[in-house]
């Protein structure tokens, strides 16, 4: 009933209109950390048609270019199996490691893959490129994979103390990523492992001291290692 006034319903219906935002002004305010409308957000004013987030979660249904560089070692090994048991979404694998393995063919679920290149892998414009190839080679080429729009998680120690950089256990501290962060570096296995359980600790009663020891297998420092473990 209108009478006297607009009825209650068409007010709530108003209200909630009001409320709701589009995933482009979230996105705007993550990247500005303000609440300015799209037309006034500079960062906003550079997205066209879809916003970053839609366009992401279309590419993910349709399937995503994933490049692990250290494919052939013991922890890429891994990474192609979790990606596969898990169903991770990707279109095209891309296997990079270095010039020995070059030609190689390694699986990908029941298929072979040839081993790349950095180069190569980097003319592919992979979406994500995960990498476990050693410090060094991170800093050397996950600048350059960002460059080129590539998402970089890195798990190496090669960025873990830089404070540009944000070092990401998604279960404790995913929501801090910013739609700009193109490198992602993670915790060693032992501390990821611990921050699982020490966040929930922490948000249930708080802590104020820590101790920890670690004990590190062999084959945290590769192949050679466990293959020199074997043969003793």
């Amino acid at each position: 009933d209108d009478r006297g006034g607009t009825c209650s319903r068409r007010k709530d219906a108003e209200s909630k209109e009001k409320k709701e935002v589009s995933p482009l002004q979230l996105d705007c305010e993550k990247a500005c950390g303000t609440e300015k409308s799209s037309s006034q957000c500079s960062w906003a004013m550079q997205q066209t048609g879809k916003s970053r987030r839609e366009r992401y979660l279309i590419k993910m249904k349709k399937g995503l270019k994933v490049a692990v560089v250290g494919a052939t070692g013991m922890v890429g090994q891994v990474m192609r199996k979790v990606l596969h048991e898990r169903q991770f979404p990707v279109d095209r694998f891309i296997p990079v490691a270095s010039e020995k393995s070059l030609g190689r063919s390694i699986s990908w679920g029941k298929d072979m893959q040839e081993v790349v290149s950095l180069e190569h892998a980097l003319e592919q414009k992979p979406d994500i490129a995960l990498f476990s190839a050693g410090g060094s080679v991170s800093k050397q080429w996950a600048p350059r994979f960002a460059e080129k729009g590539c998402f970089v998680i890195d798990n190496s120690s090669a960025w873990r103390m830089d404070a540009q950089i944000p070092l990401i256990v998604p279960e404790v501290n995913g929501h801090v990523l910013m739609p700009h962060d193109r490198i992602i570096a993670n915790p060693n296995c032992s501390t990821i492992q611990l921050m699982m359980v020490l966040k929930p600790l922490s948000d249930r009663y708080g802590l104020e001291r820590v101790l920890v020891s670690t004990y590190q297998s062999v084959t945290v420092t590769g192949q050679k290692a466990a293959l020199q473990l074997e043969e003793k």
